[in-house]
């Protein structure tokens, strides 16, 4: 019988011991869906109109970001971390019914599918960002499996701004905007970020995790003299694997 007890003292100390390491290393991949939200910068009315039709015409659009952290425990439930990552926002415009000149049949009225040319097309847009974020996390409990949810602001820096467009199922035409060369973005960017996720322990320096995010940036990515303002948002589910140092 005691040495039932001991065996469950050993399992318990080895869960506090797990649960109270003081800093831990990570690296996480997301997938996200993000958008943008169009913001009128001016009192003329055209410029409310332009935001409809964008508002109408774009979609979200998936991408990813790659994330390397450094965790440092500050009490038993609460960890503060940083490091750096790379995500892609962004959104897409799909036509589905693109329609030609050499379509139109003047005598009739008529538009006559011409099978050699493109029907549809989508235009991607994608803004690269280098990211250094400052969040703290609260953690539940110190099970094997362990909840937790996450909070801060990352403070992103645009790479570059890439446009794709193609035309049905043709390879993808790309064309990278970078800062130097258009000025109509800026470099700086401050994201608000938060989490919910799941800790699962695997041995006692290993941990897996996922979660749930939803992150926004609070400053315009178009400089502040243009007259529509642009501000990202995405929703994400993030994977990844933590080394428990000390």
């Amino acid at each position: 019988m005691k040495n039932t007890y001991l065996i469950l003292l050993l399992l318990l100390s080895g869960q506090i011991l797990y649960g109270q390491a003081k800093s831990s290393v990570d690296l996480s991949f997301d997938a996200n869906r993000s958008y943008r939200l169009l913001i009128k910068n001016g009192e003329e009315d055209h410029l409310q109109t332009i935001i409809d039709v964008l508002d109408d015409a774009e979609s979200p659009l998936m991408s990813f970001g790659l994330g390397l952290h450094y965790n440092q425990r500050l009490s038993r439930n609460l960890l503060i971390q940083s490091g750096i990552e790379y995500q892609r926002f962004g959104f897409q415009i799909k036509n589905q019914e693109l329609r030609w000149g050499s379509e139109y049949n003047p005598a009739t009225g008529e538009i006559i599918d011409d099978p050699s040319l493109p029907n549809s097309y989508t235009a991607k847009t994608l803004f690269r960002f280098w990211s250094v974020p400052l969040l703290f996390r609260y953690e539940f409990g110190l099970a094997k499996i362990q909840p937790f949810i996450e909070a801060g602001a990352s403070f992103s820096f645009l790479q570059d701004v890439r446009s794709r467009t193609s035309l049905d199922n043709e390879r993808p035409n790309t064309t990278t905007l970078s800062n130097d060369q258009n000025v109509v973005y800026s470099t700086f960017q401050l994201f608000a970020h938060v989490d919910i996720g799941i800790n699962y322990q695997l041995q006692n320096n290993w941990q897996i995790f996922t979660s749930l995010g939803y992150n926004r940036s609070f400053s315009d990515t178009n400089q502040i003299d243009s007259p529509i303002n642009q501000r990202q948002f995405s929703a994400s589910v993030s994977l990844g694997v933590r080394r428990l140092l000390d």
